[in-house]
């Protein structure tokens, strides 16, 4: 199972940020993707809230396997209007 897992990192995250920029903005409505990221590391790590800050930029809340003290923990990131990492826990 473990392989799989690695196959599939990150992938929670592209999925959540994704959708938060097919339902915010109206460039977004027309089809069109603004930015697309990747975060995560060589375990599984998945987004399960994602919110948009009033400065345009994204908080993303999850867990993650890759970091951390080991096994599951719980991971926010917080991401500038362009997608870009300003910082993590």
């Amino acid at each position: 199972m473990k392989s799989v897992k690695k196959r599939f990192y990150g992938l929670g995250i592209v999925l959540a940020v994704l959708v938060v920029l097919v339902f915010s903005g109206t460039s977004a409505f027309a089809g069109v993707i603004t930015w697309e990221k990747t975060f995560g590391g060589s375990d599984w790590d998945e987004a399960s809230s994602i919110v948009q800050t009033k400065d345009g930029g994204y908080i993303v809340v999850g867990y993650t396997e890759s970091k951390g003290a080991g096994g599951s923990d719980a991971w926010v990131i917080k991401l500038d209007k362009n997608g870009n990492l300003r910082g993590e826990k």
